[in-house]
């Protein structure tokens, strides 16, 4: 697990081929750019599998930071995966897909993606815009085989569940240790696995929290989000043709369903319909539109889904729409430590070393124990006895 990937891809670039390992990857610690730079220019062969093309578009890049820095969701390393997997055992990732997991389990309803083939009763995905709902753009998926590439159904996802928690796939030491918290999560606040997200959720309308496995993912007009119970051993799999759905607000009120405890039926996410203005109309009707709206009892306020609209934003490459998001969150949660963080992030993608310095010491001052505020304001020159 940790050894270098040159042992299995002896053709890819050095030195990364010598620092990153099948850890690495597998936890998101790999320092990898996030997704394939140049999609367009791959070559145009819908059915075909093309993981080294799609390793090369990447492989070559500079790397975002040292492998086991920190934690950093990314595309490439699952691709890069799935490439290490088709090298090493002569076979396409559909092939191992479909023998190791799909059939054993008789997931007969769940397989890769394709343009040509008739998948029967594939749902259409849609998205809305001024009240009306539209077909979601076209998207070919095959440069994005072994990250996101698949279509599946409530039923096998639950024969998925039922496995993970049993022998029939993997020994238990094996479950053990992809089930374990391998990096620490600063962005949705929890930690993550081997591809798996490890958080601590709301059961309904209760103070109380409960431990959960699962994964949360989106394309044009679909989205996901698949939890897992271990105390209860209890999957919530909501599958919706629609990129926007309230997934999270569904999830937590099902969970308090599931644990007997108060809940209420979902209200809309302020922080989406904000990203929603934003999109349409700018960051600053998009933030009065959030301050206008935060006492409607039609809508709920959450800290996660705030940073995380501001993190798509910086990765979409608008630092300044995602800092005066990350600003608000810090007004609207002036006690927490990771808008603060978050703040700080998108100030230094800026140039602003200053403004970022005075975050991450903010931060830091609300939660002594933020690793990554240390870890930034050393890089930054900044002596932490010292202030």
């Amino acid at each position: 697990m940790h050894a270098p990937i040159l042992k299995y891809l002896p053709e890819y670039p050095l030195p990364q081929a010598d620092q990153i390992t099948l850890h690495h990857l597998l936890s998101h610690t790999s320092g990898l750019v996030r997704d394939i730079p140049q999609r367009d220019s791959l070559p145009k062969y819908p059915d075909r599998q093309r993981l080294p093309e799609v390793v090369g578009q990447f492989s070559q890049l500079p790397l975002q930071f040292p492998p086991g820095e920190r934690f950093a969701y990314n595309n490439c390393g699952y691709s890069l995966l799935g490439h290490i997997l088709e090298t090493v055992t002569g076979k396409s990732y559909e092939s191992l897909l479909q023998e190791r997991i799909l059939d054993p389990l008789q997931m007969k309803d769940t397989g890769i993606d394709k343009h040509r083939p008739l998948i029967k009763k594939r749902a259409q995905g849609y998205f809305k815009s001024f009240g009306e709902y539209y077909h979601a753009n076209y998207i070919d998926t095959s440069p994005i085989t072994a990250v996101g590439n698949l279509y599946s159904t409530v039923e096998d996802l639950n024969r998925w569940a039922a496995a993970t928690h049993s022998t029939k796939l993997l020994p238990e030491a094996y479950w053990e240790l992809i089930l374990a918290k391998q990096a620490e999560d600063v962005q949705y606040g929890g930690y993550y696995g081997y591809g798996w997200e490890l958080l601590e959720k709301p059961v309904g309308t209760s103070e109380r929290k409960v431990a959960t496995l699962g994964h949360s993912g989106a394309t044009e007009g679909f989205c996901a989000l698949y939890t897992y119970l271990p105390e209860t051993k209890s999957a919530i799999i909501l599958l919706s043709n629609h990129r926007r759905a309230y997934l999270n607000t569904l999830t937590t009120a099902l969970t308090g369903i599931l644990y007997g405890e108060a809940y209420s039926f979902p209200k809309k996410p302020l922080a989406q319909f904000m990203a929603q203005v934003i999109q349409k109309d700018g960051v600053e009707k998009g933030i009065r539109f959030y301050k206008a709206h935060q006492g409607d009892s039609n809508y709920y306020i959450d800290e996660t889904e705030l940073i995380v609209e501001g993190y798509q934003l910086l990765h979409a490459g608008n630092a300044e729409a995602a800092a005066a998001v990350f600003l608000l969150s810090t007004e609207v949660y002036p006690d927490r430590d990771n808008p603060f963080d978050s703040y700080a992030e998108a100030l230094l993608t800026l140039g602003d070393t200053e403004g970022a310095i005075e975050n991450y010491q903010k931060s830091l001052e609300l939660n002594p124990n933020n690793r990554n505020a240390i870890k930034q304001l050393e890089a930054l020159g900044v002596v932490i006895d010292d202030w």
